[in-house]
C-alpha cells in the first residue's frame, strides 16, 4: 500500500540541505580577529584556538549530519506527518548548532557552555534515532523495492552522544579549555565503522 505524502519529498530535501548549508555558513561568523594586533597576526591566532577548534568541530560534525540523513533518506519515497515532524525538531536543533558552538568558542573556561554544546548535539542525534525507529515502523514510506535498512543507522548517533558525555566530563572533572578532545574521538571512530561496514 502506498503512503500519502503529506510534504513532498523534493521540497523536505532542498528545506534540509539548505539549512545545512546556512548552518555551516554561520559558523564561520564567530571567527573574529581584533581590529588592532599589537602582538602580531600569529598571537592573534593563537588566542582564537578555541573558536577555531569550536569552527572546525561543529563544521566536520554537520557534514556528518548530512551523510548520515542523506543515506538514511536514500530510499524513503513518501514523507508522511510524523516523518515530518521529526525532520522539524532535527532542524530546529541543527539551526542552534552555530549558537552553541560559538558558547565553546568565546566562553570555553565555563562548564555551561560545554553542557549547552553536548545537549543541543544530544539532541539532534535523538531525533536521528527517533527518525530511523519511524522509518523503521513504517516501510509502505519507502519506494518499491528499497531497502528499509538503510534507516537502521545508530553507530553514528551512538557515537556522537559518547563523545558529547565525555566532553562534558573532562570540562567537568579536568579543565573545561581541553573538553573538546571528546568529538576529536568522533571521527576515528566514524572511519572504523565505515571500513567494518566494507
Amino acid at each position: 500500500m502506498t503512503a500519502p505524502d503529506f510534504f513532498p519529498r523534493p521540497r523536505l530535501d532542498a528545506v534540509t540541505d539548505g539549512v545545512l548549508a546556512i548552518t555551516m555558513t554561520l559558523l564561520v561568523l564567530s571567527l573574529d580577529v581584533p581590529d588592532t594586533l599589537p602582538a602580531g597576526l600569529w598571537p592573534a591566532l593563537v588566542e582564537i584556538r578555541p573558536k577555531l577548534f569550536s569552527w572546525v568541530i561543529s563544521f566536520l560534525i554537520l557534514a556528518q549530519f548530512w551523510v548520515t540523513q542523506v543515506r538514511a533518506m536514500r530510499g524513503v519515497d513518501h514523507i508522511d506527518v510524523g516523518l515530518f515532524r521529526i525532520m522539524v525538531v532535527w532542524l530546529l536543533f541543527i539551526s542552534l548548532l552555530p549558537f552553541s558552538s560559538s558558547l565553546i568558542g568565546e566562553h570555553p573556561n565555563f562548564l555551561g557552555s560545554h553542557i549547552v554544546y553536548a545537549a543541543n548535539l544530544i539532541g539532534v542525534e535523538l531525533a536521528v534515532i527517533g527518525r530511523s525507529y519511524h522509518l523503521r515502523r513504517h516501510p509502505q514510506l519507502f519506494a518499491a523495492g528499497a531497502d528499509p535498512g538503510t534507516a537502521e543507522m545508530w553507530f553514528r548517533p551512538l557515537a556522537v552522544v559518547c563523545c558529547a558525555v565525555i566532553s562534558v566530563a573532562v570540562a567537568t572533572f579536568w579543565t573545561p579549555e581541553d573538553s573538546s578532545i571528546g568529538y576529536f574521538l568522533l571521527f576515528p571512530l566514524v572511519l572504523y565503522w565505515e571500513r567494518r561496514r566494507k
